[in-house]
């Protein structure tokens, strides 16, 4: 099982706003003491766009609802 973490905002944020902050954060991550400290704690890093995260999301989903579907686990 693979764990990843990402950066959302409100629903309607302006595009120029989202697009400054990936940006940014792509900066900051790619910087040597923040890929030292992920990879000092066990952790990859891997940062794309907002289209790649929305792909990720729908993945994962499609995924885990066989998984849940099949093991019949329910929410009770």
């Amino acid at each position: 099982m693979v764990n990843w973490f990402a950066v959302f905002g409100p629903r309607g944020l302006p595009a120029d706003f989202t697009e400054l902050w990936n940006k940014t954060l792509r900066a900051v991550v790619a910087k040597p003491d923040v890929q030292k400290r992920f990879l000092d704690n066990g952790m990859d890093t891997v940062i794309g766009s907002p289209a790649d995260l929305r792909a990720t999301i729908a993945a994962d989903r499609k995924k885990w609802a066989e998984v849940i579907q099949e093991a019949g686990i329910r929410a009770d």
